[in-house]
């Protein structure tokens, strides 16, 4: 007969499985949510009025349907890391990456 203790065991590591599993589909949902124009305002912490200008010159992804403007979650943040500015450790990093992988002749 199997040892009960290693069924156990076995049926957990399954389960543990399954809530990784279930955690990055919900993350995935999470990160995909549609957000209205308020809600949006909040996450970026902008003005509704901003964001309509923004709207009007195209420069902030959106989706309209219904008359209603709604943001998809992920590409906001994308649009907004397209915007980061590299700190001086970034920029330092980079050069001397650059210099390692083409050295002087």
């Amino acid at each position: 007969m199997d040892n009960p203790f290693e069924i156990i065991l076995s049926k957990l590591e399954s389960i543990e499985k399954q809530l990784e599993e279930l955690k990055k589909i919900k993350s995935k949902k999470l990160n995909d949510e549609l957000m209205t124009i308020e809600e949006i305002a909040d996450y970026i912490n902008y003005q509704k009025s901003s964001i309509y200008g923004l709207v009007k010159k195209r420069k902030i992804p959106f989706i309209k349907a219904s008359g209603k403007l709604h943001f998809r979650k992920s590409e906001i943040d994308n649009w907004l890391n397209r915007g980061k500015i590299k700190s001086r450790a970034e920029i330092k990093k980079m050069a001397d990456m650059y210099i390692l992988k083409n050295p002087l002749p």
